[in-house]
């Protein structure tokens, strides 16, 4: 078998136990990809008074879902983000559009169907619900790239062709990149820059209900969590101080605030031009709190910078965040 190919697409559901007819999204795979169905094997062991005693197996319960790596482009990732927050919004009247994505606060995420193809086993995976969403950009590879965890309430089935209407990969020149990015990083209200990594994190807590079948009967979501990270290269010590002691210049004798320290945060990522027309991710968080560990400082004979790690939880009133992107696509309605 060629184990390095296959495709992960996906639709939104109109409703739970309705399968999408086609797929619309499609995923540029990366390592560690791991998609498909599972199984729990329960042994029960009985008092025969042998010591030998194999018991009795049975199939506990089934899963179906797994983990998605792969690269975040235009057209896939506000759909990507709907699925993982559940709210969004799209204005314009041509391209370039402007999707906002926030958190669904009355209602839930929408459920997805997907397909699966691994050289040439082919899969499709129903009621699938996004539990985990990690973004993360960095400077060593210039891409915005993605994992996220599906969990899924509903059978698997195999399938011996391909969808009807397959969805069509995006060209690998329209991705969303470092470029520009440098210089557009606002931390509460002050803008920095030589930062190494960003990462957005999305965390659904969501728990399978059992039913009946093998098979989980529905999924229920908890407490959403959102929250990212930034590392960024120490350029002048009023960022250490501020962060550690509080102010930009301590005093004499000042000891390490003990209090958590409030933020607000902002940056934009531009990819590559098509067409004359604007291609922008955006993040906006008016309100968080740091929670990482105070940094120590390390000596270094060779006199590499010090990098300092931002670890900060989305908080305030709704919407906790916003996520804005501009694309070409008009709109990411539920269904296929």
């Amino acid at each position: 078998m060629k184990f390095n190919s296959g495709y992960f697409m996906f639709a939104f559901q109109e409703e739970k136990d309705v399968a999408a007819t086609a797929p619309l999204y499609y995923l540029r795979l990366l390592s560690g990809t791991s998609v498909g169905p599972d199984r729990e094997i329960q042994t029960k062991r009985t008092a025969e008074g042998a010591r030998v005693a194999d018991g009795i197996s049975v199939i506990g319960t089934m899963g179906s879902g797994g983990t998605v790596n792969f690269v975040c482009q235009n057209a896939n990732l506000p759909a990507i983000l709907y699925g993982a927050m559940g709210a969004i919004d799209t204005t314009g009247a041509g391209d370039p559009y402007t999707h906002v994505v926030t958190a669904e606060q009355t209602g839930s995420t929408p459920w997805i169907t997907g397909w699966l193809k691994i050289d040439t086993i082919r899969m499709q995976l129903l009621n699938l619900k996004i539990n985990t969403l990690k973004l993360v950009v960095s400077s060593a590879d210039r891409l915005v790239v993605g994992q996220m965890e599906l969990m899924g309430a509903g059978a698997v089935k195999y399938k011996t062709a391909e969808p009807g209407v397959p969805a069509v990969a995006e060209p690998v020149a329209e991705i969303f990149s470092w470029n520009m990015a440098k210089g557009t990083w606002v931390l509460d209200g002050d803008t920095v820059g030589y930062i190494h990594t960003f990462e957005w994190n999305v965390n659904n807590n969501n728990t399978g209900i059992p039913g009946e079948d093998f098979f989980f009967y529905d999924i229920q979501e908890g407490p959403l969590d959102l929250d990212y990270a930034a590392v960024i290269t120490i350029i002048e010590a009023s960022q250490y101080n501020e962060l550690v002691w509080g102010v930009a210049s301590p005093t004499n004798d000042a000891e390490p605030q003990a209090a958590i320290q409030m933020g607000s945060f902002n940056t934009k990522f531009t990819g590559e031009d098509v067409g004359g027309q604007n291609r922008t991710f955006e993040v906006d968080v008016a309100e968080s709190e740091y929670r990482n560990a105070l940094p120590k400082l390390q000596i270094d004979p060779d006199g590499k910078p010090q990098d300092l790690r931002l670890e900060a939880r989305c908080t305030g009133t709704d919407p906790k965040a916003e996520l804005t992107i501009e694309n070409g696509v008009a709109s990411y309605a539920v269904g296929s």
